[in-house]
C-alpha cells in the first residue's frame, strides 16, 4: 500500500529530525492522516493516532498532540485515551447508550481530573502490568447513564468503583465507604 509523508514537524529543514510528522494513507477512495512521532517524540512512547481526514485540521491537531507528547506527564495520561475509548464505545454499545465522544473529551477529562478518580479521588492505575487490572485501573463512565457518554456527561473512575457504580449507584457506594472508614476507627 502506498503512503505519503506530508513533514510537518518542528525544527529547520534537514537540520534536526522532525519532531512529528502526517502521514497519509489511501485507503478505499479516501485519504487518512495519522500523527506519527518522530524520534524526538518516540521516546516518550506516543501512538500513532487517526486525525481529521482535512489536512489543515489533522496539521492542526498534529501541532496540538505534539505539544502534548513533548510533556512526559500529559503523554503518560494521552496514552491511556485510545484504551479508555475503545472499552467506552464498547460498554455504550452493550447498554445501548448514545455514544458522542472523541478522543479530546477523554484527555479533557483525565487532565481535569488530574489523574485521579472523580469518586474517590485516589490516584488512578496508569500503567497496565499484563492482563491484570488493578481496582483504580481508569474506566469512562457516564455520570447519568440515561444520558448516555457525551462529553459534560463524563467522568473517570477506578474500576472498582465503576463496578459499584453500575450496580449499586453513587449513594449506596457511599454508605458502605463510610461503613468501612468507620469500622477501621
Amino acid at each position: 500500500m502506498p503512503k505519503d509523508q506530508v513533514q510537518a514537524g518542528a525544527g529547520p529543514p534537514r537540520a534536526e529530525p522532525a519532531q512529528w510528522y502526517i502521514l497519509s494513507v489511501p485507503r478505499g477512495g479516501k485519504e487518512y492522516n495519522y500523527f506519527r512521532p518522530g524520534t524526538v517524540l518516540k521516546r516518550a512512547q506516543f501512538p500513532a493516532i487517526r486525525l481529521s481526514d482535512d489536512l489543515a485540521t489533522a496539521q492542526v491537531q498534529a501541532a496540538n498532540l505534539a505539544r502534548i507528547a513533548a510533556d512526559p506527564a500529559r503523554a503518560r495520561l494521552y496514552a491511556l485515551v485510545g484504551p479508555l475509548m475503545k472499552e467506552a464505545r464498547r460498554r455504550a454499545r452493550t447498554l445501548e447508550a448514545s455514544f458522542d465522544l472523541d478522543d479530546s473529551d477523554i484527555f479533557a477529562c483525565l487532565e481535569q481530573q488530574n489523574g485521579r478518580c472523580a469518586v474517590s479521588g485516589l490516584r488512578l492505575a496508569l500503567e497496565v502490568r499484563g492482563e491484570t487490572r488493578s481496582p483504580m485501573s481508569p474506566v469512562v463512565e457516564p455520570i447519568v447513564t440515561s444520558h448516555g457518554y457525551a462529553p459534560q456527561n463524563i467522568w473517570i473512575v477506578g474500576a472498582l468503583v465503576s463496578a459499584a457504580l453500575r450496580d449499586w449507584g453513587l449513594e449506596a457506594l457511599r454508605q458502605v465507604a463510610k461503613g468501612v472508614v468507620g469500622a477501621g476507627e
